[in-house]
């Protein structure tokens, strides 16, 4: 059975390289994007991922909210929240968005494979 990832970001292209780095590197994962929360949030409901990889920064709900959404509607999905740079990241608002993991995003994508590693791994049905 193929896992189902929830890629949600409002940028295009970081969009597709998630989608390509998980292609990739992992068989029978498909893939479904959004460009912001409250589609992200339809999208769970709709086709229940197993992952959801949500940007902090989106337009309407921030990602952190969206995060949170989504655990109250499926406790069970691994969230992992993505930004551009950590450092403006507040640990208090990543436990309140209740995400699995947090990661970084942007020109060296090792972070973010090592992070999808991590959960997918976890997250084994």
């Amino acid at each position: 059975m193929s896992k189902r990832v929830l890629i949600i970001d409002d940028n295009e292209g970081d969009r597709y390289m998630m989608k390509e780095i998980i292609q990739e590197n992992y068989a029978n994962i498909q893939v479904f994007e959004a460009s912001d929360g409250a589609t992200g949030i339809e999208v769970v409901r709709k086709e229940s991922p197993d992952i959801a990889i949500v940007d902090t920064m989106l337009p309407g709900t921030d990602g952190f909210e969206t995060c949170k959404r989504i655990k109250e509607n499926n406790n069970a999905i691994k969230v992992v929240l993505i930004t551009g740079a950590m450092e403006g990241v507040d640990d208090v608002k990543i436990k309140f968005s209740k995400a699995d993991m947090a990661t970084v995003k942007g020109v060296d994508w090792s972070a973010f494979k090592q992070t999808f590693h991590e959960i997918q791994s976890e997250n084994r049905t």
